[in-house]
């Protein structure tokens, strides 16, 4: 679990630090072989509390920039 949170929150650190725009309007592809991380993404649902907050910061962050990510 600890390692999936981990994976997560560098996802969504990544996606705010990418400040020359590279992902903007685009649909970036997580690829990871933890199937929470995955399931995560690509749900954007968890009972987990730290995982909520990271995936509502990451819904933001991707409002703002107009991309979607999609993990494998």
């Amino acid at each position: 679990m600890i390692i999936a949170v981990a994976e997560l929150l560098t996802y969504l650190i990544l996606r705010v630090l990418d400040e020359e725009g590279s992902w903007d309007e685009k649909t970036v592809i997580y690829v990871s072989d933890n199937r929470n991380t995955v399931g995560w993404l690509n749900d954007r649902y968890s009972k987990v509390a730290v995982v909520q907050v990271i995936l509502r910061l990451l819904g933001v962050a991707e409002a703002r920039k107009r991309c979607a990510t999609i993990s494998t």
